[in-house]
C-alpha cells in the first residue's frame, strides 16, 4: 500500500504543509493512521481516496495546530524585525499586532 500511495499522499500533504519535513512526518502519520484503522475501511471506495482524505484532514490538523502557529508567528516576527519596519518607526507591541494580523488573514 505505501510503495503505490505514498507519492500521491506527498504531493497532496505538500500541496497544503509547504514544507518537506513536515510533509515527510505527515504522510508517515497518514499511513500509520490506516493501518491502525483498516477495520474502519467500508470499501465504499478505493483505498487510495481513503488515503487521500486521511492525507488531506491530517494536513488540515496540522495548519490548525498551535506548533504551527508558533513557527508561523516567529517567521513574521523575523521578517517584521527587518530595517524596513524598523524605519517606520514601529514599537515592538505594535510590531506583534501587525502580525498577528498578517497570521490570522493568512489562515483563513
Amino acid at each position: 500500500m505505501v510503495e503505490l500511495y505514498v507519492n500521491d499522499i506527498r504531493k497532496i500533504v505538500f500541496s497544503y504543509v509547504k514544507n518537506q519535513h513536515t510533509m515527510e512526518d505527515i504522510t508517515q502519520e497518514v499511513f500509520l493512521t490506516a493501518y491502525n484503522n483498516f477495520h474502519t475501511f467500508r470499501g465504499k471506495g478505493s483505498i487510495k481516496n481513503w488515503l487521500l482524505k486521511i492525507a488531506v484532514n491530517k494536513s488540515k490538523d496540522y495548519l490548525k495546530s498551535w506548533h504551527h502557529r508558533k513557527v508561523q508567528m516567529t517567521h513574521i516576527q523575523k521578517a517584521l524585525n527587518t530595517h524596513v519596519f524598523n524605519e517606520l518607526d514601529m514599537t515592538q507591541t505594535e510590531i506583534e499586532q501587525f502580525a498577528e494580523v498578517i497570521s490570522k488573514n493568512q489562515n483563513r
